[in-house]
């Protein structure tokens, strides 16, 4: 489900970018947008299943 957060920032960086540049540099831009929200949404699935794995193992003592 990391995609519609992505496709939203997208959509809203075009729209808030249409009226003040190059239509090719508000897609341009929300592009730029979209590949963050995407890293930023899987860096922390990443963490977050990372914690998940060290939570699940047993402690060896």
């Amino acid at each position: 489900m990391k995609t519609i957060p992505a496709y939203l920032a997208f959509v809203g960086a075009c729209w808030l970018f249409i009226g003040k540049v190059d239509y090719r540099l508000a897609v341009a831009g929300g592009i730029a947008v979209w590949l963050v929200a995407r890293w930023q949404s899987s860096s922390r699935l990443a963490i977050s299943e990372e914690t998940e794995l060290l939570q699940s193992r047993p402690e060896r003592l």
